[in-house]
């Protein structure tokens, strides 16, 4: 169908010759579809929702997330088709549509410069565009595109949780946030040839939610969702979308159902761009914050601001957060870290001495990163390990012991009854010693470094955690693959899995007697990587004074 003298009219098959055969949901489907049912009413507008993927596909988005939209765009009175079939965007298939939906795709779509002409004079000249997450993961080959869009996909540093900051509360498409923030588990993307000026920003990343440190921007402007006019049209995007999860969510299909309602025109929102960030005036804000600030949400978007927006305050104020507790602890280092990266004048020896506290206290392996770099730069180099608050860092690791049946999970070795760390063990028929090692950054000690690279084995780690008096603890546990945890003595659990080491994964309470405690942890080995760690922290995630023997 397309547009004829102001009336819909529906093209049979055969006024285009394309194959049935392997179009899915596609031109041929849509036709059959349309004809059966008598056609379209004229004064219905036509959405197309297209998932085609030429690159990584974000199946669960597509396949959940398009049929959701498409009822969304059908309780609004709308014509919707759902498709991968890219004809429907040839010259002459492309007029048709009053708003075109891209969920997810990836890659080039189409080469042919007559479509992609067609394409963008046809969105110039009044239609609506709606991208999702990886549409800006398309067409790095067109310019244009990337200019319509506002950028590419440069890199996602976020997978987790985030709240995402409502910019712009009173505007149409955001009423069903309210004042915000969004809270989502999703996958964050950052962006190049991104200007924010270019667009009205509606959605963008509330700092404080992730370790900013891992982003790439150095203005710390990792927008999220935006709109602008395009010639006549209408261009919606939101980087929001990995996973089903987005789509699925409440008020997030709400967003949606504003946001095709704008972009198909049938409601009015303003699309004055935005301003770039003013440094001073946000440096300002954010030490008037910090200092009146109550919350620790408060002081860490403060901070996050302080790290890169420069005021002559920050260094001091950030300093200051160091004691509050161990959450705005790890943001005031990163703040630090970014302060002192930039062109100061703070005497070395001051300098040293709060990048040095700053080490001890960040939880960010990239902040860590650099801090050790800058502390290079003024030549410290006799630094200790350092790992995030809580983590055992030095331990002692005997193995591999063979493990071909996977029987050793529940079957004992002498370490299980007693570990003398002088005399190391037999079993098997084979002797064992015990050697030291050492966690990395993240706290994570390599095994396959540490006891040699080995499939089908177990190792075991040793450690003695020492406390001044009776504390009640609770204990986080991360390994690759599978694992056994003893506490001076007694078992606390264990999993037979194959598995990444995410610190962490496995938690259990304890009670710590005061001096010397006994942690004993039996890692299997599958095959690939082989690693465990283990943070002690208190019954609700704070700091413990402990020390271990090293």
């Amino acid at each position: 169908m397309e547009p004829s003298g102001g009336k819909a009219v529906i093209r049979s098959p055969r006024s285009h010759p394309v194959k049935r055969a392997g179009l899915g949901v596609g031109l041929a489907g849509l036709l059959a579809t349309l004809a059966a049912s008598g056609g379209l009413a004229a004064e219905k507008k036509n959405v197309l929702i297209f998932g085609l993927t030429k690159g990584f596909r974000h199946g669960d988005a597509i396949d959940k997330g398009s049929p959701i939209m498409k009822g969304i765009a059908e309780s609004l009175g709308y014509n919707a088709v759902v498709s991968e079939d890219v004809k429907l965007l040839s010259p002459e298939n492309v007029k048709q549509w009053n708003l075109i939906v891209f969920n997810n795709t990836t890659g080039t779509l189409f080469k042919e410069p007559e479509w992609r002409a067609a394409f963008m004079e046809h969105l110039k000249a009044g239609a609506g565009f709606m991208g999702f997450h990886s549409s800006t993961d398309c067409f790095y080959d067109w310019p244009e595109y990337g200019q319509m869009l506002n950028g590419w996909f440069s890199g996602h540093p976020w997978s987790q949780k985030v709240r995402t900051r409502v910019e712009d509360p009173d505007h149409p498409l955001m009423k069903p946030f309210g004042k915000g923030p969004f809270e989502i588990s999703d996958e964050i993307y950052q962006f190049r040839n991104y200007k924010r000026s270019d667009v009205r920003i509606l959605m963008s990343i509330d700092n404080s939610s992730v370790d900013v440190s891992r982003g790439g921007r150095k203005d710390r402007d990792y927008a999220i969702c935006w709109i602008r006019p395009w010639g006549k049209g209408r261009v919606f995007y939101n980087a929001h979308g990995h996973g089903a999860n987005v789509f699925e969510d409440k008020a997030f299909q709400e967003h949606i159902k504003l946001a095709m309602q704008w972009a198909i025109g049938d409601l009015e929102a303003d699309t004055t761009p935005s301003k770039e960030l003013d440094t001073a005036a946000l440096a300002a804000k954010a030490v008037e914050t910090l200092k009146a600030a109550k919350s620790d949400d408060e002081r860490i978007e403060a901070l996050g601001i302080l790290s890169w927006c420069p005021h002559k305050e920050a260094l001091d104020l950030a300093v200051a957060q160091f004691d509050v507790n161990q959450k705005v602890a790890a943001a005031a280092a990163a703040a630090v870290q970014g302060i002192l990266a930039e062109p100061n004048e703070v005497p070395k020896e001051r300098q040293i001495e709060v990048l040095k506290k700053a080490l001890a206290l960040t939880d960010s392996r990239d902040v860590r990163k650099a801090v050790r770099a800058q502390l290079g730069k003024l030549g410290v180099t006799d630094l200790p390990i350092s790992v995030p608050p809580g983590f055992i860092a030095h331990w002692a690791v005997a193995g591999p012991i063979p493990n071909p049946k996977n029987e050793l999970f529940e079957k004992g070795a002498p370490p299980e009854t007693g570990v003398d760390v002088e005399k190391g063990f037999a079993f098997d028929g084979k002797d064992y010693a015990w050697k030291k090692a050492l966690s990395d950054d993240d706290g994570i000690v390599n095994l396959n470094q540490a006891l040699g690279n080995s499939n089908q084995v177990i190792g075991y780690m040793y450690a003695e955690v020492t406390v001044e008096k009776e504390t009640e603890a609770e204990l986080r546990l991360g390994s690759d693959d599978g694992f056994v945890l003893w506490l001076n003595g007694q078992r606390l659990g264990g999993q037979n899995a194959n598995r990444a080491c995410a610190p962490g994964s496995d938690k259990f309470k304890a009670t710590l007697k005061a001096g010397a405690n006994k942690v004993l942890m039996k890692v299997i080995q599958g095959g690939g990587d082989w690693s465990g760690c283990l943070q002690v922290v208190g019954p609700k995630g704070e700091a413990v004074a402990f020390t271990v023997a090293k």
